[in-house]
Parts: structure tokens; sequence; C-alpha cells
């Protein structure tokens, strides 16, 4: 694709480490995001993304007020809030506690049963079983192993036992 903004209008990405701008409100962010994509007068979406992720009562909250797990969900409704047809999430309930986390596994269930594509990065094995039609294990910036995670599971080991002996226990620089 050559058109970076047409692009940029299929993605919505969740990057792992948290990016907000404090001088705003949640619901202002949000807002402030649809704007880049040039979609105004979205807040019946806003308001049910924020319902999803259970942030209705900090619409109005400063983003400097909220909870590290807050901040994390407030940036998945950013990558929602101009419908795009592909997520990519980095980590995205890294931090979260298992309400919050829960809550987020079930949007994007939601979203996948809708037909939207998402690309799930995670060192959870319980999310990538929970979440993943496809698993693609990567050791070194390799494919080490893919398949369902029935097919991963075959030998009745979990999948985290069939992460750590496809992967290189050693940290790498």
């Amino acid at each position: 694709m050559r058109d970076f903004r047409q692009a940029r209008r299929l993605l919505g990405v969740v990057p792992q480490e948290l990016v907000f701008d404090p001088f705003f409100s949640v619901r202002e962010t949000l807002r402030i995001q649809s704007g880049y994509f040039g979609i105004r007068n979205n807040d019946d979406w806003i308001d049910e993304i924020l319902h999803h992720l259970d942030l209705t009562s900090k619409a109005d909250a400063n983003m400097r007020r909220l909870s590290g797990g807050m901040k994390r969900r407030v940036l998945v409704a950013q990558a929602l809030v101009h419908k795009p047809p592909v997520i990519v999430l980095d980590e995205p309930t890294a931090g979260m506690d298992p309400h919050s986390r829960r809550s987020v596994w079930a949007l994007i269930g939601e979203l996948r049963d809708a037909g939207v594509s998402v690309l799930l990065t995670t060192h959870l094995m319980d999310e990538a079983a929970e979440l993943a039609d496809r698993i693609w294990i990567i050791d070194h910036g390799r494919i080490a192993l893919s398949g369902t995670v029935e097919e991963l599971t075959a030998d009745g080991e979990s999948l985290e036992d069939v992460f750590l002996a496809n992967t290189d226990a050693r940290m790498h620089p």
C-alpha cells in the first residue's frame, strides 16, 4: 500500500509503553485521537468503548490521575476510536488487575468475532490460549513453532511448557 494515510486508518495500535498526554481527560484524549483520523462526533462510540473497558466513571478524569492499568485501557480505547479492521496489541494487559484483563479480553473477543483481525504479542500463555486462533512462538526473531492451541498442546503439554521447550531460556542483549 502506497498511501500511508490509508494504511494508518486500517490499523489500531496499542503500544507496550504507556504514552499519554497528561493535560487532557480520558474523553478529551479519545476525541483528539478520533480527530487524527478525521472523525468528529463519535461520542456514542467513545461511550461504548469506555463502557466495555470499565472506564465510564473515569471519562472526565485527567489522564495523570489514572492508575497504570487504567492508562493501559485508555491505550486500547485509543486504538479503537476509528474502528480499524486490524488491531495490533503489544502486551495489552501488562500491569492490569484480573478484572481489567478480563474486560479487555472480552472486548478483544467481541472484535474478533465481528471480523476485526487481531495481532497480539504476549508472554502470557493463558492470554494467548484464550484469545488466539493461531499462535506463533517466536525465538530470537524467528518462528520456532506455529499452530492452533489444540495443535500445539496435542501431546498434553500446557502452552507454557510448549513455549519453554521451543525457546532459548537465556536472556540476550
